[in-house]
């Protein structure tokens, strides 16, 4: 097990470069049939091969690594901090359903990829968005696409949650100066179509070539944190929020739901429960999941679709804090990580990307991949490039 401080086990650079095409390759297969077959068969129970993406990918390195395993401190203390949440807050509610045992494989799965870097070629980017263009393909074959696009009313050419994983690796692709790939990407990235993803994008660029070219590393962290916790408020308070502007824009027909595109009438329910709760639920939530659960009853099969709620309603206030401390050190400290942690913190505000295995592990992957700088060297991906390239540095 490497530490911080500790160089990495080196290997012949010819075998070390077999093992990470070897490891690449296979990523990227299992990845493509996985996504592709989720997309097939997305109604039927065999949509759950998600859930497998994370300890298979972390099987594919350990074998063909020989037993290697990296292990990053950091993120392997903000997945112990989530499974203490997850256990104070089981313990506030003692439900653990199918709602409680679906999120936390899925939270603690991706995490435990933030944890063990993977070591795999840089052109495993180039796999994900092979990966992302198939299983693009297979959605399109069975939903059909539509010539016609409106932003405000949430209309794309074809509108997939696949629009998220595809907006981080769009990121990595222009902080890597890949424009070809960037282009294609981006063209992909607005086919798929998710306003609040497009956002997020813009954010990160905004913050990348106007703040990032004076702030040193520790004020864009303070930045991106900043950042978090401003859309972490505004989620929690939408209701607040939404209701005020319908009152100041006063035009008929315009009201809190329509502007919040009825994002209000799932955060209600939710607000009921929390403030008829006991003091235990305010401080530990209603337990992993508990914001599916609670809402499957007034609206069945329907979806918080706003992640900070989600958290605040599931771990209660002491985890949501809890929560911000573990995002924050799961991400890798330099430009790319901080990036994504920016984007993933805006992504959370409309959405319910806490718990798609579709996203986090392709979040995981890139997080950690060497930059162009790097892409002549084989060494594990998240130790070495951070002492040594300022675009990853922790």
């Amino acid at each position: 097990m490497l530490q911080d401080n500790q160089a990495p086990l080196q290997l012949n650079p010819t075998e070390a470069y077999k093992r990470a095409l070897h490891t690449t390759l296979a990523v990227t297969v299992f990845a493509i049939a996985t996504l592709c077959l989720w997309q097939l068969f997305k109604d039927t129970s065999l949509k759950y091969i998600l859930y497998f993406m994370p300890p298979v990918f972390l099987l594919i390195n350990v074998v063909i690594q020989r037993g290697v395993l990296d292990v990053d401190p950091r993120a392997a203390t903000a997945l112990c901090l989530y499974a203490v949440m997850s256990m104070a807050s089981l313990a506030a509610t003692s439900k653990f359903d199918f709602f409680a045992q679906r999120d936390t494989i899925i939270i603690c799965g991706y995490l435990a990829l933030f944890a063990l870097p993977i070591r795999v070629l840089p052109s495993l980017a180039d796999g994900v968005l092979v990966t992302l263009i198939a299983a693009c393909l297979v959605v399109a074959y069975n939903d059909g696409v539509v010539l016609q696009f409106d932003l405000l009313g949430s209309k794309g050419i074809m509108e997939t949650n696949l629009a998220f994983p595809i907006g981080i690796l769009l990121i990595y692709y222009v902080f890597d100066r890949s424009w070809t790939r960037a282009l294609i990407t981006f063209a992909l990235f607005f086919i798929t179509f998710k306003r609040i993803a497009i956002l997020a994008f813009m954010v990160v660029l905004a913050i990348e070539f106007v703040i990032w070219v004076t702030a040193d590393r520790l004020s864009r962290r303070f930045v991106a944190t900043s950042i978090a916790l401003s859309a972490c408020i505004a989620s929690v308070f939408m209701i607040e929020i939404v209701e005020y502007l319908a009152f100041y824009l006063n035009i008929d027909g315009i009201n809190a739901a329509a502007l919040s595109l009825g994002r209000t009438n799932f955060a209600a329910p939710l607000w009921e429960q929390i403030h008829a709760g006991s003091i235990d639920n305010l401080l530990f939530g209603f337990g992993p999941g508990g914001a599916d659960r609670a809402l499957w009853v007034v609206r069945s099969g329907a979806n918080p679709h706003n992640d900070w709620l989600k958290v605040l309603f599931e771990y209660g206030y002491i985890g949501l804090i809890l929560f911000h401390v573990v995002m924050y050190m799961m991400f890798p400290r330099g430009r790319v990580g901080t990036a994504l942690y920016i984007y993933t913190a805006i992504i959370f505000t409309t959405d319910n990307t806490l718990i798609y295995m579709q996203y986090f592990a392709f979040v995981a992957l890139i997080a950690h991949l060497p930059f162009t700088l790097r892409r002549t060297q084989i060494v594990p991906m998240n130790f070495i490039n951070r002492q040594t390239d300022g675009v990853f540095v922790r």
